[in-house]
């Protein structure tokens, strides 16, 4: 009788260890399911901050666009002439051009930094000189001009070119092309720094043989000066960094889950090690049974 009776206590005692090892096992998960609720709201509450603050900057921006009215930095041909030109009947050409460009920068209160400036200067799409200059500073409402003196030596022309200059010459205009770029940094109002490439493409005529220029304008001068273009710009900008801040947050919040996934994986891999320790225990049954 005794026996029996301590058996059914220790099976009783054994039932109730079991049900306490579920009910730790299943409170932890209720307060994981508890704290999901206020990082959701966190997280929704700093993606309205952010959409707010962008906004705000944003609309701060088309303010100073609209009061101030920025012009962009730009570069310009201003002289050209045709100094010497040489071409003989195998199709070598050899050309001689003096190039007076200008960088222009028409903001009122920032000035504005050109890098990496390079001119190719062309006959028939066939390059026959490049141009470069260094970095430099245009000062507010200033001009900078740039003095070049294009050679080319020994320059092969194909078959088509051959044609186009032994036309040229019987016409006596010779057609030549600058195309090139430059990148630009300024400050609109002073304030918002901006920076874009400005690009040059321009065609040139030469009178020959005394290689006047005729009908010499061109620029990177962007054609349209309204608000709207400045306010696209701006706008896209502010879009893109909105973009790149919401995926980097993006980032994060799933770096944030796969941190809490982790712990579960572990707790599960436990509760199965623990369930499978406690059936592999004989049970006071069988210890007297065998015993």
């Amino acid at each position: 009788m005794s026996t029996t009776a301590a058996h059914g206590g220790g099976g009783h005692g054994l039932h109730h260890h079991h049900n306490n090892q579920n009910q730790l096992h299943l409170h932890p998960r209720g307060r994981r399911a508890h704290r999901s609720g206020p990082l959701e709201w966190t997280a929704a509450v700093v993606f309205t901050v952010l959409a707010v603050v962008i906004l705000i900057a944003a609309v701060a921006v088309l303010v100073i666009v609209l009061l101030l009215q920025p012009r962009a930095p730009y570069l310009a041909i201003r002289s050209a002439h045709l100094d010497g030109l040489v071409y003989d009947q195998t199709g070598t050409l050899e050309a001689e051009l003096s190039i007076g460009a200008a960088a222009e920068n028409g903001n009122a209160r920032s000035a504005a930094a050109f890098t990496e400036l390079e001119l190719r200067v062309a006959f028939r799409r066939m390059v026959i000189a490049v141009l470069r200059a260094d970095p430099f500073v245009v000062p507010a409402r200033g001009s900078l001009p740039l003095g070049y003196v294009a050679r080319s030596s020994g320059i092969p022309l194909d078959g088509e070119g051959m044609e186009a200059m032994e036309a040229a010459l019987a016409a006596g205009v010779v057609p030549f092309s600058v195309a090139g770029e430059a990148r630009t940094r300024w400050k609109v109002g002073g304030l918002v720094p901006f920076k874009y490439w400005t690009r040059l493409r321009c065609d040139l005529k030469f009178f020959w043989p005394n290689g006047t220029a005729l009908d010499l304008s061109c620029s990177s001068k962007p054609k349209s000066k309204s608000i709207s273009y400045w306010r696209k710009q701006i706008l896209r900008r502010e879009e893109e960094r909105g973009k790149r801040i919401k995926g980097e947050h993006h980032e994060k919040k799933q770096r944030a889950q796969q941190r809490r996934t982790k712990p579960r994986k572990r707790k599960k891999k436990m509760k199965k090690k623990q369930e499978s320790t406690t059936r592999a225990q004989p049970s006071d049954r069988q210890k007297l049974l065998q015993f």
